[in-house]
């Protein structure tokens, strides 16, 4: 639990105690989260589910000057939008379009004026832009920079690799992202006074990519829940 920081609201996160022990078809169990906001004096305002039933909540903290609060389940970080005031019809009809759109890039084939469709294309907007490669296109990832000149921090830790029986030590790139490391490449230095890596290909094992040297430099979407409350 926390306090808004105008200390008028306090949100609770947890599983909800008394529930029957419920389980999944493979046997795991399943959690019923949710998320409650209480007033100074201890009343109730309001409660959500959160979309996540496979693993308790273990973090929630507020943000954004108490816009925005932000819940941990398991490897999931759900994003709620708190809003103090009665929400206008014009929102809600703007969050119906905005969940009926399988992607922003179909809002342009609306036939709603600039404006609303500007309004619209801002409920898209996520408030932690992920960074994390698909596996698929991890190659991709490391090879061309990224748009708009964002940067990423990487960190390069050496590692000693029982299977590895050439010469030369082994060092792993690793993407900085929400208080972990996400690998992304691995390398072997090929040379005691040149600072020389043979980079090997992030989605082929044991075949080699390309020469790279150590000064590398990457500044190139686990998915997020975002979600409009109004308290």
């Amino acid at each position: 639990m926390e306090w808004s920081n105008s200390r008028e609201l306090l949100a609770v996160a947890g599983t909800e105690l008394g529930s029957p022990h419920v389980t999944d078809i493979h046997g795991a169990t399943v959690y019923n989260n949710l998320l409650k906001f209480y007033t100074e004096s201890g009343n109730l305002l309001y409660t959500a589910k959160i979309p996540n039933s496979t693993y308790p909540v273990s973090a929630l903290t507020w943000g954004h000057n108490d816009k925005r609060i932000f819940i941990a389940t398991g490897t999931q970080v759900h994003i709620a939008w708190v809003s103090r005031r009665v929400a206008s019809l014009q929102l809600f009809c703007r969050l119906k379009v905005q969940t009926s759109l399988a992607s922003e890039a179909l809002l342009p084939r609306l036939p709603l004026p600039g404006r609303i469709k500007a309004l619209i294309g801002n409920l898209f907007a996520q408030t932690i832009r992920c960074c994390v490669p698909d596996l698929k296109s991890l190659r991709e990832f490391v090879s061309r920079p990224p748009a708009c000149s964002t940067r990423l921090h990487c960190t390069m830790i050496r590692h000693d690799d029982d299977s590895n029986q050439s010469s030369g030590t082994c060092y792993t790139l690793y993407l900085e992202f929400l208080g972990g490391l996400v690998p992304l490449l691995k390398g072997k230095r090929t040379s005691k006074i040149r600072p020389e890596f043979v980079i090997f290909d992030p989605q082929v094992d044991g075949e080699s990519f390309y020469i790279l040297y150590i000064f590398i430099r990457f500044y190139h979407h686990h998915n997020y829940d975002e979600k409009l409350f109004d308290v």
